[in-house]
Formats: structure tokens, sequence, C-alpha cells
């Protein structure tokens, strides 16, 4: 009788033991499901720093996080370890002018070490300072997602600087278009029909190139390499200028970065005078004209004429004249003079915008902003 009494209490034990570790297990998410965020973008509800969530998203890509505010995509490195998301870089972003305050905020609010709690299709992030950021999975936009549309990250030229573990001794060119990449061989162009994801881009037909003789061994390389698919992230998140391509086998890489702007030249071109000063103390002053001609400055004042003879180099130029040429019709401004002197001297540095429409000289401390001036 105590022996069935003792088998019968040491069953019910087992039975006991076997049902309350399925009821825990039940209760928690395994900390690798934590890691399925990946390849998911979700957008910001609820966030009480915010007016307006819905223009928010935030991707888990591959190997890059990318939060998407009202104008700018910032981008960085993260990792997800057990119940924690870990942003320990902070974002780099694309510059364009402007995100508002709550984005900002968003950013700051994205650092550290973040738990992650999920509720259904609901991923709530709390930062370390108790800061929650509730995200809504858009569905349908994953990284496996093809479209016809080039991303932002992607758009503009590129240069090929390596290929696997070696630079590349000739230069070569590609650009990414809607539906299409177009590469710049030794001799030859090459037009690859692809289609882009988040972080994929997939040939659709190999490339069609010209057929000038004859492009050398590492520009095959380059083409074969582009005739596949592909995955891309930022190199560098504190560099959004050079992107990483690799192999979906992740044996091969390739590394473009966007090209150099070229320098625009201050010769033949006219401006009109629009601010002066040092640092902070910009003010705004009279309209006064400058004309750099090949190898000559001329300056329009209040009343005068004035001429300087001098060399350019490379986004700077340099007086070569004792002093300024001018006629003697009475009386120029102090303002006006100043502004013609600030203009004078040795290895002064300018920069025209990419546009051609604003000119900035700057003299030791001082600084002088122009604007592009058409007339005579």
């Amino acid at each position: 009788m105590h022996k069935i009494t003792f088998s019968c209490f040491f069953l019910l034990l087992i039975l006991f033991s076997c049902d309350s570790t399925k009821i825990d297990s039940g209760s928690q998410t395994p900390a690798d499901n934590y890691k399925s965020l990946i390849g998911k973008t979700y957008v910001v509800q609820n966030y009480s720093a915010a007016d307006n969530n819905s223009k928010y998203e935030l991707s888990f890509l591959r190997e890059m996080l990318s939060l998407k505010l009202d104008k700018n995509t910032c981008k960085t490195t993260y990792s997800i370890e057990n119940k924690e998301l870990n942003i320990n870089n902070p974002f780099n972003c694309t510059k364009v002018c402007c995100d508002g305050k709550n984005g900002q905020q968003l950013l700051q609010d994205l650092q550290g070490k973040l738990n992650i709690i999920r509720e259904g299709t609901t991923v709530i992030l709390r930062n370390p300072n108790g800061k929650t950021i509730e995200l809504a999975e858009i569905k349908n936009t994953s990284s496996n997602d093809l479209t016809a549309t080039v991303p932002e990250l992607l758009k503009d030229n590129w240069e090929i600087i390596a290929i696997g573990d070696q630079d590349l001794t000739s230069q070569y060119g590609v650009a990414f278009n809607n539906n299409q990449i177009v590469l710049q061989l030794n001799v030859n162009s090459c037009s690859i029909n692809a289609l882009y994801s988040a972080d994929k881009i997939a040939a659709q037909v190999r490339g069609a190139c010209t057929e000038a003789c004859c492009d050398s061994e590492q520009s095959n390389k380059v083409l074969s390499f582009f005739n596949q698919p592909l995955n891309y992230t930022i190199t560098d998140p504190t560099d959004p200028n050079k992107v990483r391509l690799t192999c979906d086998n992740g044996q091969i890489k390739v590394v473009l970065k966007r090209p150099t702007p070229k320098r625009m030249s201050i010769v033949n071109t006219k401006w009109s005078s629009v601010s002066f000063g040092m640092g902070a103390n910009m003010k705004k002053i009279g309209d006064y004209k400058v004309e750099f001609k090949e190898g000559q400055i001329k300056f329009k004042l209040d009343v005068n004429n004035c001429t300087v003879n001098y060399t350019n180099d490379k986004g700077q130029y340099t007086v070569t004249s004792k002093g300024p040429a001018c006629t003697r019709a009475c009386c120029d401004s102090e303002e006006s003079t100043k502004f013609r002197d600030a203009l004078i001297g040795k290895d002064i540095k300018y920069e025209i915008s990419q546009e051609g429409q604003k000119l900035v000289i700057t003299k030791g401390e001082n600084v002088v902003q122009l604007r592009k001036w058409d007339g005579q």
C-alpha cells in the first residue's frame, strides 16, 4: 500500500513539473524571436514627442538601422542580443534641410541599450531613460520585396574604387537609375536591367554593352560582379558617401564612393555683394559688383571702378598688383572700400555653390558672401 501511494505521488510530481515547464515557456518569447525584426520596417506611433508619427519609419536592415524622418534618412549600426536593441553609434544623416524638433528628439531617444517588448505585430522599445517608442509593422516592405524605383541611398553617380581586396587600377563608374544600372568601363558602357529593395540589388537581364574594342580583364570582372544578386550597405556609418556591395554569398565585395564634386572656376564670373563680416557678425552690405576676368578683377563700388591683377589656382587666388588701380571720382563709402580690400590679398580662398549661384570668399577671418550677377 505504501509503495502504491509513493508511486502515485511521484507520478503526480512528474506531471506537475512538465505542466509548469510548459506554461512557463509559453509565457515567454524566445530570445531568437527578437531577431525576426531584421528585414522589417516599422512606423513610429504614439510617440509622445511627435505630433504626426506616420512620417517616421524605422527599418531593421541586415547590417544597418535606417530611420526615415520628415526630410532626411539616418543610418547607424546595431545589434540585437537577447531582448535588447543595442545602438552604440550615433545616427549619420543625409543633410537635406530641415527636420523638425520631433525628429531630432527621436534620434536622441534611439541611443544606447533599448529593451524590446513585443505585442503581436507591435514592438515597443524602452530606452535607458524609460522613454518608450512604439512601432507598428508595415506589411510587405521586407528586404525581399523588389521594385524598379532606385533607393535614395543609391541615387547619383558613383566611382568603383575596389573589388574584392584589390584597389582598382582604372577608373570605373556606375549609375543606379530606376530599373537600370549603367556601368562605364575602360572603353565600353553597359546597361543592366535591375530591381531594388531596402538592401538588395537584383540584376534581371545580363548587361548589354557597346562593342568598342577592347576592355580589360578587370573590366570584365566588374561587369560580371553586377550581373548577379547583390546586397548593399553603407561602408562606414560616419561616411554616407561610401557604399559596399556584396554578392549574396558574401564572398566578393565592391566599394563605391561618390565622385568629389568638380570645383567651379572663378574665372569669367560676375558677382554682386550680399554680406560681409566675421563668423556670427555677418551683416548685409550695399550692392557692389565684382567681375573675375582672365588675370584681372574689376570692382564697381559706390562711385569708382577699380582693377587688380591676380592668379587663380584650385579654389584660391592671389592678387599680384601692389594695390588697386581706381578711378578718382569722389567719394566711395568706407563700407565699399572694406568690401574691395577684403577681396585683395594672397591665397584668398573661394567656393562657388554647385548650382553656380553663390560665392563665398574667405580672407583670414573675414568672409564675403556674393550672389551671381548677370548684368553689365
